[in-house]
């Protein structure tokens, strides 16, 4: 069943991006959008739907039932946006990266969900995409072993706008979730949304069980695009511009390999194609809105809180160590902290 109501918070640029996808779900749109320059669509294709421009969530029409909201506004406002909408009646969520951006902000959310007061998935398009199928199926076809590394490189792409996404990606690729981590960033004032948030150069490295690890490197004087690497225990993978091409060392050269310090170049090219896209050319997007209207299970709720307080939680202690996530040693000061991402 077509659903009849959907609330959009926010027509920024994101907004307008979910905004494209649900003329083509939903009957009506409802967008809270505060900027007048905003409150219009550019949106050319046939559809049905209708949509409603409001200034505020107080202005929104009374008794009005939504199947789910998109919360699309700053990150820092997501928590508050979502207290308000509860006290609406609406309790299904898709919520923008970052869910939030401090540990009470999180705790909030952990406590709704697990108390069944909400649902929520977050936008990690990356991880409901085809790619951890896609790089599985050929690692068994092709006998590449396990996923060893992902390694991501890239100019000022953000260690948070970016790099959470790959965080999000490689719990599901890994099947697992970091033990440890270690960052070293300097922030600069370029973020294009609104310079008081956070824009992160540097390094951050998480590990995962049996000796897996994501490394993102961004750095905002450079202006080269993003690239990641998946490394294999006999071949790789290359994503960049939403393609992928995986390579394999030869099995005629793998019976060489008779120790742990042998390597051999993996200089056959096994698959190219698109990275991200389903074979009928829909994406993670669309995976994540057919979960919204057929229904969400708690590990969709699980999986965005997770992303989000693994990478706090490693801002937050700054160094090379095990992950507490029990929050233990966090005096009341940095629980509260905000760290102003986007």
């Amino acid at each position: 069943m077509t659903p009849e109501h959907v609330l959009l918070v926010g027509h920024g640029s994101i907004g307008k991006f979910h905004l494209e996808k649900l003329v083509d779900l939903v009957e009506n749109v409802d967008v809270i959008e505060p900027s007048p320059k905003n409150q219009t669509t550019m949106i050319l294709k046939k559809h049905a739907c209708k949509i409603n421009f409001y200034n505020n969530l107080q202005t929104l029409p009374d008794n009005k039932f939504y199947t789910f909201a998109v919360i699309a506004n700053w990150g820092p406002d997501h928590v508050s946006t979502i207290l308000k909408l509860l006290k609406k009646g609406i309790t299904k969520f898709l919520v923008e990266k970052p869910l939030c951006d401090s540990l009470s902000d999180l705790k909030v959310i952990e406590d709704l969900v697990s108390e069944n007061k909400i649902e929520l998935i977050s936008h990690y398009q990356w991880s409901y995409s085809y790619l951890p199928e896609l790089i599985n199926e050929m690692a068994i076809k092709y006998f590449l072993g396990n996923t060893i590394s992902i390694v991501v490189n890239g100019g000022a792409k953000c260690l948070v706008t970016n790099g959470i996404h790959f965080l999000a990606l490689a719990e599901i690729i890994f099947n697992d979730i970091p033990i440890a981590s270690s960052i070293i960033y300097v922030n600069n004032d370029i973020n294009p949304r609104n310079n008081k948030f956070v824009y992160l150069e540097g390094n951050a490295t998480w590990k995962y069980p049996n000796s897996k690890y994501l490394s993102v490197n961004f750095f905002n004087k450079s202006h080269i695009s993003l690239i990641s690497i998946i490394n294999f225990e006999y071949g790789y993978a290359i994503v960049q511009n939403d393609e992928i091409k995986m390579f394999a060392i030869p099995l005629d050269k793998r019976i060489k390999l008779i120790s742990p310090t042998r390597t051999e170049n993996a200089s056959e090219l096994i698959y190219t194609g698109p990275a991200f896209s389903y074979p009928d050319g829909s994406d993670g997007t669309d995976l994540i809105y057919s979960k919204l209207l057929n229904g969400l299970s708690r590990e969709d709720s699980t999986h965005g809180i997770q992303t989000i307080k693994d990478f706090v939680l490693t801002l937050e202690k700054n160094t090379d160590s095990e992950i507490d996530r029990n929050m233990s040693g966090i005096t009341n000061e940095r629980f509260e902290k905000k760290w102003n991402l986007s």
